[in-house]
């Protein structure tokens, strides 16, 4: 994924298209071009500051176009995620999600936000939901208190999420999440992932 000013310079519709001069502008030149937004790797701010951009300068582009995430994650910063899901939900082009290896945490998340009947995973794709975890490292008590505190906020905010997005009651999700659920393409499908 590559910053929106990066995608101007080369897909922007108002100029004639540059010939592509090396292996990753020619990659982008085709990504923008089919619409396609890359989710790889650890989510975190660099990376969802990327996935936004792209997904506002698509929207920009054309809005109401499909737009195509392929996602292979294990996840990451909750409040990274959050963003990228705020993003797709706010602009107005859907955004088919497809899971290419695993999507885990944060990335199943993501997945589910998909616009409803255009997510998809590989056959051979796996899937797992649990709830956040975070490292509170050296904290005092009090600091462990307020990190529980954040925890079970963002527990909730997910499981109201991934209830919404699947159709199953936020109580059978707080159940799959209490340990790690993993699943494959099929079982994925079944829970409305």
């Amino acid at each position: 994924v590559h910053g929106a000013a990066q995608c101007k310079a080369v897909a922007d519709p108002k100029k004639r298209d540059p010939a592509p001069k090396s292996l990753p502008e020619l990659t982008l030149h085709l990504n923008v071009k089919g619409r396609q937004v890359f989710l790889f790797g650890r989510i975190d701010d660099e990376l969802a500051r990327q996935v936004i951009q792209v997904l506002m300068y698509l929207e920009q582009d054309s809005p109401g176009a499909p737009i195509h995430m392929n996602i292979s994650s294990n996840g990451g910063g909750v409040q990274a995620g959050l963003a990228i899901h705020d993003v797709m939900q706010s602009i107005t082009s859907p955004v088919h999600t497809l899971c290419v290896g695993h999507c885990e945490s944060m990335a199943a998340v993501l997945l589910a936000a998909g616009a409803p009947g255009e997510r998809a995973a590989m056959p051979h794709a796996r899937v797992m939901i649990h709830q956040p975890v975070r490292s509170a490292g050296t904290a005092n008590a009090r600091q462990m208190d307020i990190h529980t505190r954040s925890i079970e906020k963002s527990r909730l905010v997910l499981s109201r999420i991934l209830a919404a997005r699947t159709g199953r009651p936020v109580a059978e999700i707080e159940r799959l999440i209490e340990y790690d659920y993993v699943c494959d393409a099929e079982e994925a499908l079944e829970l409305g992932l």
